[in-house]
């Protein structure tokens, strides 16, 4: 095959339906490494970018190992044809990510094992998790949200349009009804006063 016939075959391959694969994989890709670097900078504190300038092998071989499994993870994308389970791949990396944060502060370590094994003999350790969550390890599950709301929009997840939605509904009803003994606390001690 002469190069042009390669060449015209991809702009082929990518103008019959594959532009929605290959935008979901871009998207999906660059989230699990800006998450990554995102989690490298609440557990050090620091990321390096002014060393592109001082030291760029040592710049890209520190972001390289990030690029490389974001890269080998969002490539599943075009060997299954349901794409919803990027969603929940993304949750689960949010949900790591926020546990070895919150254990860091805790204790200074990551999880690992043992801890994993321990946490059946803990008994009302939430004040503990109250206490070393940062509200700004939120802004995993914000990215996560953020890349459903597209996912959706070019109707990978037409199936589960409903069942996203009847999801967020139930959500915001229990959200409500768990805040609904909060609200007659603070209206009555205003009533009193």
């Amino acid at each position: 095959m002469k190069p042009k016939q390669i060449f015209s075959s991809i702009q082929n391959w990518l103008n019959h339906g594959q532009r929605n694969t290959w935008i979901l994989f871009f998207l999906f890709a660059f989230l699990i490494f800006f998450k990554c670097i995102l989690f490298h900078w609440f557990y050090f504190h620091s990321i390096i970018l002014s060393g592109i300038w001082l030291r760029p092998w040592g710049t890209f071989l520190f972001y390289l190992p990030k690029l490389l499994v974001s890269i080998l993870l969002a490539s599943f994308v075009f060997l299954f044809k349901r794409k919803w389970w990027t969603a929940i791949l993304l949750l689960l990396i949010d949900l790591w990510c926020i546990a070895n944060l919150v254990y860091h502060n805790a204790n200074d370590l990551l999880l690992d094992v043992n801890a994993i094994l321990m946490a059946n003999n803990l008994h009302g350790f939430e004040s503990s998790i109250a206490a070393f969550f940062q509200p700004a390890y939120f802004s995993f599950l914000v990215l996560t949200l953020l890349y459903i709301f597209p996912l959706l929009f070019i109707h990978i997840l037409k199936p589960l349009q409903k069942f996203f939605f009847v999801f967020c509904g139930l959500c915001v009803l229990i959200n409500l009804i768990w805040c609904i003994p909060s609200w007659k606390t603070y209206f009555q001690n205003k009533y009193d006063a």
